[in-house]
């Protein structure tokens, strides 16, 4: 997968899941860490639905080797200024240039590689401003790896780091 963005905007975004609504509507135990061995998939939180929007809610399991349950979490997706997920064989590559991705709900960009294939990433000339998570996510849950070059970014002022990258060995995500 080829991304190209030049001279774009993509800010304020995911604002239409209403939170105090749908809070509600979160398990007792919204996330979990566990031993190998101790849980397995059907002894945790179920993906919520029943809802006024149940799009709003997403549901990460990452697993051991044996199928266990490494650990989970559930909780209010708001949308990401920009995301692109690639699965499958195949690389996820991104080129980024000139471009505002300020004030979203979620990460501002969002990339993320799974199964067989390598993300490589570059950004150059970008602003990532005020998102409620981190400016700029990157991660390969496969056996491939990540490669970024960064230039010219601007990631300040989110709730959660300005750039991470992360490699998952096993996950699954409802």
């Amino acid at each position: 997968m080829f991304v190209t963005v030049v001279d774009s905007k993509f800010d304020d975004n995911g604002n239409y899941c209403d939170g105090k609504v749908l809070e509600s509507f979160l398990p007792k135990e919204p996330e979990g860490e566990f031993e190998d061995g101790e849980k397995k998939d059907s002894d945790i939180p179920a993906a919520v639905t029943g809802t006024p929007d149940d799009g709003c809610f997403e549901r990460e399991v990452e697993l051991y080797e044996s199928g266990s349950v490494k650990e989970y979490e559930i909780g209010l997706d708001f949308d990401d200024g920009f995301d692109v997920d690639e699965a499958g064989p195949g690389d996820l590559w991104a080129l980024i240039v000139d471009t505002s991705v300020n004030g979203n709900h979620d990460e501002g960009l969002d990339f993320g590689e799974e199964d067989e294939g390598s993300l490589k990433l570059g950004v150059w000339n970008t602003e990532a401003k005020n998102n409620t998570d981190d400016g700029l996510k990157m991660v390969e849950s496969g056996a491939g790896n990540v490669a970024a070059l960064l230039a010219k970014l601007t990631s300040k002022d989110n709730g959660g780091k300005g750039a991470v990258s992360s490699r998952k060995t096993t996950a699954i995500s409802t």
